[in-house]
């Protein structure tokens, strides 16, 4: 189920997994994807080439994505840095947001709807997608910290 991303689409995987580059590496026909394994490796990618777009995974053997989003950040604020991750928690969505992620997606979401998020973010759309099997439930993330329902309104 390849599909078409507009032409000379370039994007940028960060993530330690081999396989998620190679599942995404077959569904995007007609672009371009260079991977990087590891923060180092993506700040390298970053200052020599340019890019559509940034999947980065929050877990990295050498740094956590959100501090790498924020580095990512400052060395090209236009281009957009969705989270590609496993994590389903409420506070790393709220975080990825609120340092400027264009998106939030599970790494549950099938081929299709990866690319359909790819696309949207290439149009400048922001996508967040969870695990449907283990919704964002703010509430109880909430309350497993003592925050009350009151304080999560304000």
């Amino acid at each position: 189920m390849p599909s078409n991303l507009p032409p000379d689409t370039r994007l940028l995987l960060i993530d330690d997994h081999q396989i998620y580059l190679d599942t995404l590496g077959s569904l995007c026909e007609g672009g371009k994807l260079d991977h990087a394994h590891n923060a180092a490796q993506a700040i390298q990618q970053v200052q020599s080439n340019t890019y559509d777009l940034i999947l980065l995974d929050l877990q990295l053997p050498d740094s956590s994505g959100l501090a790498l989003l924020q580095r990512l950040n400052a060395i090209d604020a236009m281009v957009p840095v969705a989270i590609l991750t496993a994590s389903n928690s409420p506070s790393d969505l709220d975080a990825a947001l609120q340092l400027g992620a264009a998106g939030f997606i599970s790494k549950t979401a099938d081929g299709k709807t990866l690319i359909e998020a790819v696309t949207q973010l290439l149009f400048g759309a922001q996508v967040v997608i969870g695990d449907e099997s283990r919704p964002l439930d703010r509430q109880s993330s909430a309350r497993d910290v003592g925050i009350t329902p009151r304080q999560l309104e304000i």
